[in-house]
């Protein structure tokens, strides 16, 4: 069972958190990190996750008014494609649009990539 993470990524910060994200996931599955330019035009069957992230802060800082919205646009967009969501969108943060992370939050993504990949059932070997 595999899992494929594909980010947007204009500073440096989503591509971070897709990484750590990753990583937590690869604690029960392989996990590979794709930038969203180089992402397949298909979904082989072989993945069983897809997790997807971007940054939503339209030319401004983002504001909770728009982290939201957006998270729940893409979500929509993915369901009327037939994808099944396993989780609720979740946010990660930066100290402002060209900032650092806030602290904790790459650990934050690790753990979140880890619960997704334990709510998936170890296949039989």
């Amino acid at each position: 069972m595999d899992a494929l993470v594909i980010y947007e990524s204009m500073y440096g910060n989503t591509k971070k958190i897709a990484e750590a994200v990753a990583e937590g996931l690869a604690t029960r599955m392989r996990a590979e990190v794709v930038e969203v330019g180089s992402a397949p035009p298909q979904i082989g069957k072989e993945i069983a996750l897809l997790v997807v992230g971007g940054p939503t802060h339209a030319f401004s800082m983002s504001r909770a008014s728009t982290r939201q919205p957006a998270a729940h646009a893409v979500a929509r967009r993915l369901r009327r494609l037939g994808v099944r969501s396993v989780a609720p969108a979740e946010s990660f943060y930066v100290t402002d649009i060209r900032g650092a992370l806030v602290e904790g939050e790459l650990e934050r993504a690790r753990q979140w990539g880890e619960s997704l990949a334990a709510s998936f059932p170890v296949p039989a070997s």
